[in-house]
């Protein structure tokens, strides 16, 4: 698999800046004794890029232990164990990027890197959480890393994935066909892009980081990736494997964004598609050409919106929340409009897709106002965190488009819903695992519900419960001379549907079939269906006759 060290220390700082991360960068320590010896102990640390080792001996005296060669301290913050052989008290293993096994033998320590041996033996991902011993089974050991569970039965000399059946992935971006309930791309932390296409198991699209994602609406097989910072890929076969284009905007060099910066198609069809950093590059034919408009007052872009592919909405890490409009020959050059919470990052973006002044906000943030409306397009907000929701910060917020007062928040810590546009919450996340959820998006005729969550898979609710009974009913009613054929047509029905069609005559005629028909299915368009039903009167008097349907299925 790919090794790539990744910049984490500047996602350690976003983290910061909406209050998860807490811990000052390059500071850690871990304790241990051993289990064998309770008298011997040691202390794992790590000071700004200084990682040091300590050994307290039977005596109970401490000494400095030399540090595996090449260990890094860069994300200490964020990987870092310590463990003793269950029966060897000279015996650690240390976890940091890599993992590494250390044996004390007389005063001499040898250091084995178990995580990264190249050419030599079996690697594992990288950036190291957490070890366990097999209970009366000192050789077994288990290690877990942001690649998951891995099993070693000879104290890391070798491993295996112990993942299957896990289901562990940490999605951070989703994104979904308009028209198919099989379709889903997602972004995972440091284990590429996966697709959902209906089976049992995710296919892997792409390799290295998973970061946003987008599904161009009117032409699904066009979608986007990205890995962390401004790089996008373009794929015109819906994802595969090795079929994705480097589509990078022009960023000059020294201009930054957010680790993993927001990336949107349009929300409503065309070729519109839009990444923020330090500034905001915006395409008009799927990330082939890019335009980049400056914010007026610098900032850094932490959410996105398209809800046509003329406007563009951005939100920033400082609260401010921003527009461009297409004139017919250019990009405007970008406004400022509202802010809802000054000083606190915008997480999501969202517009009714009924009614365009009409956007949703979340933040990131612990406690107070949250979750903000605006009914003029920007230009002001009203709170609406209302009462139900837990003092934890937002991450994304997904609205019915058949229901402008029902809408859904990802919070750190499950799933919100609102009936009554924000005025109060009740939780949402029956069944859901005890994870924290980064994105959520809803498919309008599925009317299913998706939430992202960073660390245990992909997961679906029907907001309005599955169908248990077909919905049937008369579409029209027409009526034929003898021996006449003639075809009708019914259209924009949801192509995700499973819909039947009979014809019933309703002019009796005893003794014999009146009618036949025969059904064809156009697919209009990437979203929707078009049926012609050609029908014919077999017997030689006049005929009445009803189209029915039967929906089956919504999913």
């Amino acid at each position: 698999m790919p090794r790539r060290r990744l910049p984490v220390d500047q996602r350690r700082d976003e983290l910061v800046q909406r209050g998860v991360a807490r811990l000052p960068r390059g500071l850690r320590l871990a304790v241990a004794i051993a289990p064998s010896n309770p008298k011997v102990a040691y202390a794992w640390g790590a000071s700004g890029a200084t990682p040091y080792l300590w050994r307290r001996n039977t005596a109970g005296t401490w000494t400095s232990v030399p540090v595996p060669p090449g260990v890094s301290t860069g994300q200490a913050w964020y990987d870092w164990y310590l463990a003793v052989s269950p029966d060897r008290a000279n015996q650690i293993y240390l976890g940091a990027i890599e993992s590494y096994r250390g044996e004390l033998s007389g005063s001499t320590w040898t250091w084995l890197n178990l995580s990264n041996k190249g050419s030599t033996g079996d690697s594992i991902h990288p950036d190291q959480h957490a070890i366990a011993f097999e209970p009366g089974h000192p050789d077994t050991i288990y290690i877990g890393c942001d690649g998951g569970l891995f099993r070693s039965p000879d104290r890391g000399v070798t491993f295996a994935s112990a993942n299957n059946g896990l289901m562990i992935s940490e999605f951070e971006f989703l994104a979904q066909h308009p028209g198919s309930t099989r379709y889903i791309i997602g972004g995972t932390q440091d284990n590429g892009t996966e697709r959902y296409l209906g089976s049992t198991t995710w296919e892997h699209a792409a390799d290295g980081d998973g970061g946003d994602c987008a599904v161009n609406r009117t032409n699904p097989d066009t979608v986007f990736h990205t890995y962390y910072g401004m790089s996008p890929e373009r794929s015109t076969t819906a994802g595969a494997f090795g079929s994705w284009t480097y589509v990078p905007p022009p960023v000059p060099a020294g201009e930054g964004s957010m680790f993993y910066p927001p990336y949107e198609a349009s929300a409503a069809g065309g070729d519109t598609v839009a990444m923020g950093g330090d500034a905001l590059y915006v395409s008009r034919n799927n990330a082939a050409a890019w335009t980049r408009l400056a914010y007026p007052g610098g900032g850094r872009a932490s959410a996105l919106a398209i809800p046509e592919p003329n406007t563009v909405l951005v939100g920033l890490l400082d609260g401010q929340v921003l527009r461009t409009t297409w004139t017919g020959s250019a990009w405007t050059a970008i406004g400022a409009l509202g802010t809802p919470n000054p000083g606190v990052t915008v997480s999501d973006l969202q517009v009714d897709p009924n009614t365009s002044s009409r956007v949703w906000a979340t933040c990131s943030a612990f406690g107070g106002a949250r979750v903000f409306r605006s009914d003029d397009g920007g230009a002001h907000w009203t709170d609406c965190t209302g009462t139900g929701l837990p003092a934890l910060p937002l991450n994304a917020v997904a609205l019915d488009p058949g229901n402008a007062n029902r809408l859904w928040v990802a919070a750190d810590l499950g799933v919100y819903q609102s009936t009554n546009a924000g005025a109060t919450w009740t939780d949402f996340s029956s069944s859901l695992p005890n994870a924290f959820v980064g994105d959520l998006i809803f498919h309008q005729h599925a009317r299913v519900l998706r939430a992202g969550t960073r660390n245990r898979g992909v997961w679906e609710i029907p907001v309005d419960g599955w169908m248990t009974q077909p919905q049937c009913g008369v579409q029209w009613t027409g009526s034929l001379v003898a021996n006449q054929t003639q075809k009708w047509f019914t259209f924009n029905w949801p192509a995700a549907w499973h819909v039947v069609w009979t014809v019933m005559p309703t002019s009796p005629k005893p003794g014999a079939p009146q009618v036949s028909w025969v059904t064809q299915v156009e697919r209009a368009s990437a979203e929707y269906a078009t049926y012609w039903i050609s029908v014919t009167n077999m017997t030689a008097d006049p005929v009445t006759f009803e189209g029915r349907y039967c929906i089956l299925s919504r999913y």
